[in-house]
């Protein structure tokens, strides 16, 4: 079981991704523990009946906000990249750095 954690850390730190993967992985056990709060709540309750169409109601209204969150930030990200026109001057100055020879290493 230490090589599972020990290569998927690995994997992670390569993709710079570790603590997106740890935030899932949280995320998943904290949606089990809400699961089993509701089922325990329902059953207390006595709506067993009504269990099935809340949860799905839930899950719609859950994906609906998770699109929305995913479509806002790729906007977000778009906005960011957007760069200033260059000058002229500093084209052509890019332009010679690229032509001259660097010295080598």
């Amino acid at each position: 079981m230490n090589y599972f954690w020990v290569s998927l850390s690995e994997i992670c730190r390569e993709r710079n991704s570790l603590p997106t993967f740890f935030a899932a992985l949280l995320a998943f056990f904290g949606l089990v523990a809400l699961g089993v709060a509701a089922n325990s709540l329902f059953s207390a309750a006595g709506w067993e009946d009504y269990e099935g169409y809340f949860l799905a109601s839930a899950a719609v209204v859950f994906c609906a906000l998770l699109i929305l969150g995913i479509r806002r930030q790729r906007v977000r990200a778009r906005e960011q990249r957007q760069f200033a026109p260059l000058s002229r001057d500093e084209i052509t100055k890019a332009q010679c750095k690229l032509n001259r020879k660097s010295p080598a290493p």
